[in-house]
């Protein structure tokens, strides 16, 4: 909470995060430094991290928001749709529901487990930050199979990241994710 990333050629400071903590007896040993630069072609940017008095603080520019059975991730920039956890009766929705870049909503999507029924999905948020949010969403087939995706969404960018695991699949069994 103390510490500050200055921009030393506009004395600007940057929003930053932290992840990968490691502490022992002697206090923090390690952690990963998270934060967005430009860098044009031929620019240099050089940054200083110091401390600070109080902790400062600044609005959020990435925010989630709780919504029915879904979280919405907004980056400023771009709006997305996630699955909150919940149990499957029907149509499986899939990671990313719906998008918007300021607008209405756009989109579909699903997911399917061909040869095994999806019973329920657990969302879970991995991070969050003034810098990025990552949510974790796995989807439990009933004979044991899972789709993990973890949905990354950072500050300022108008697009997410997506990763995608299948694990302990049956042979036979085969995902869809399908994307409109």
């Amino acid at each position: 909470e103390h510490l500050v990333l200055t921009r030393t050629d506009t004395g600007s400071t940057v929003p930053i995060q932290f992840s990968n903590i490691v502490r022992d007896a002697a206090g923090l040993r390690r952690a990963t430094l998270h934060f967005v630069s430009d860098l044009p072609t031929g620019a240099r940017r050089e940054f200083i991290l110091t401390t600070a008095g109080p902790p400062i603080s600044s609005p959020p520019k990435l925010t989630e928001t709780a919504e029915g059975n879904t979280i919405i991730l907004d980056t400023g920039a771009i709006r997305v749709r996630i699955p909150a956890t919940q149990g499957i009766i029907a149509t499986v929705p899939g990671p990313i529901l719906q998008l918007s870049r300021g607008r209405s909503w756009t989109g579909s999507s699903s997911l399917t487990l061909t040869g095994e029924k999806v019973a329920r999905i657990i969302t879970r948020r991995l991070f969050a930050g003034p810098v990025f949010i990552s949510y974790e969403i796995t989807y439990e087939g009933a004979a044991g199979s899972r789709y993990v995706t973890r949905v990354h969404a950072t500050a300022g960018l108008d697009f997410v990241r997506l990763e995608e695991d299948m694990e302990g699949l049956r042979p036979g069994v085969h995902g869809l994710f399908t994307s409109t």
